[in-house]
C-alpha cells in the first residue's frame, strides 16, 4: 500500500486548529523568579540549553531551577549531572538547595558545623528530593560509551519500570557523552545537527522538557576590572563549544554568566557596579514563541543559603 503523502490543506485540519486556537497556552510554567519569568517560561515539549564558563554556576543554577519546578509544580526530574560528585553529594546539594539549610554535619575544614540541620529535619527533605528526582550513575552500567541515545533510553526504562512520567530530564555535562562521528566524516558539526535534533524530537514526543547543559568555547580574558580582574565579556551564541550548530539548531538557549563581583567592569562603553553573587542570566534566542523573549536578567547566589535570590543581597 501506498503511504499516504503528509501534505495538508488547513481546512482538512479545521476542528485542531479550532481547538488551538481556543484552548493552547503557547507560554510555559514559571520558573520560581519573577526576574527571570519576564524573559522565559518552561513549556512541557521544548527543550531548553544551557551554557556558561567554568564556574559561571551552569549547574547550580539548572539545580536551581528544577528545585523550583518541583516546588511550584510537582515536576518530576531525571538528571545526569556528571560533575556535581556521586550520587550522595548532589543529593545532598538537593536538600540543602531545597531547605536554604547545610545538611552536612562538618564544614570543610572538618570541624563540627553548629548550623547544620537537625535529623528530623534531613530526612524531611531527604523524603522530598526522593520524590522529585532520579539520578542517572553511568558509572553503575556496564556500558562502552555513553550516548545521548543511550540516556533517553534508560530514561524511558526508568519510567516504565518505576510507573513514572518524568517532566524534565538533565544531560550535565554535554560532553560526557561519546561522539560516534562513524558515517560524519570526521565532523563534530554533523553529529552535533543530530544529536541536538534527537532532543528536541525526544522533548516533542515526550511532551517533557529535555534540558542540556553546556561549555562554551575558551573565553578571552581581555578585560580587567578596576580591583584588578581579568575577566571575558559575555558569550555570543555562535561562541558556545561546538560552535553555530547549536544556534541553528537548539531551541530555547540561555547563558550563565558570572561577572566578576562585588567590582567595578565596564561592557563596551557602560560602566557598572556588580554585587556579591551577582550573576547574569542571558536568553539568547527563545523558541517555540510565546515562552519568553531575548534578554537578560539578574539572579544573585547565596552561597550561605545555595540558593539564587530575586533580590540582591543587603548592604
Amino acid at each position: 500500500m501506498t503511504p499516504a503523502i503528509p501534505i495538508f490543506r488547513p481546512s482538512e485540519l479545521s476542528l485542531d486548529i479550532d481547538r488551538t486556537r481556543r484552548e493552547d497556552v503557547r507560554g510555559g510554567v514559571s520558573t520560581g523568579y519573577t526576574n527571570l519569568d519576564s524573559y522565559v517560561t518552561v513549556r512541557p515539549g521544548a527543550p531548553i540549553f544551557i551554557a556558561g564558563s567554568p564556574y559561571a554556576g551552569k549547574s547550580t543554577f539548572t539545580k536551581q531551577i528544577l528545585v523550583n519546578l518541583s516546588r511550584l509544580h510537582g515536576w518530576r526530574h531525571c538528571v545526569y549531572l556528571g560533575e556535581e560528585g556521586s550520587v550522595a553529594d548532589l543529593t545532598i546539594d538537593l536538600v540543602e538547595m531545597y531547605t536554604g539549610r547545610p545538611a552536612r554535619l562538618h564544614c570543610n575544614d572538618g570541624s563540627d558545623n553548629p548550623n547544620a540541620m537537625s535529623e528530623s529535619e534531613f530526612i524531611s527533605a531527604m523524603s522530598w528530593v526522593d520524590d522529585h528526582f532520579w539520578i542517572v550513575d553511568p558509572d553503575a552500567a556496564d556500558v562502552d560509551a555513553f550516548t545521548i541515545d543511550m540516556f533517553f533510553e534508560w530514561v524511558r526504562q526508568c519510567e516504565v519500570q518505576n510507573g513514572v512520567k518524568f517532566d524534565t530530564t538533565v544531560v550535565d555535562p554535554w560532553n560526557d557523552l561519546v561522539m560516534d562521528l562513524d558515517g560524519k566524516g570526521g565532523r563534530e558539526d554533523l553529529f552535533l545537527a543530530d544529536a541536538l535534533k534527537t532532543v528536541r524530537d525526544s522533548s516533542r514526543s515526550n511532551q517533557r522538557v529535555d534540558i542540556i547543559v553546556t561549555h562554551i568555547a575558551a573565553p578571552h580574558l581581555k578585560h580587567v576590572s578596576d580591583r584588578g580582574r581579568r575577566y571575558a565579556a559575555p558569550a555570543e551564541p555562535y561562541e558556545w563549544a561546538g560552535g553555530q550548530t547549536w544556534y541553528r539548531r537548539a531551541f530555547t538557549m540561555i547563558l550563565v554568566y558570572r561577572p566578576p563581583s562585588p567590582d567595578s567592569i565596564r561592557m563596551g562603553k557602560v560602566a557598572m557596579e556588580t554585587r556579591e553573587g551577582e550573576t547574569w542570566v542571558m536568553i539568547q534566542k527563545v523558541k517555540p514563541r510565546g515562552v519568553g523573549k531575548v534578554g537578560t536578567c539578574r539572579l544573585w547566589f547565596d552561597s550561605d543559603r545555595q540558593q539564587y535570590t530575586d533580590e540582591p543581597p543587603s548592604e
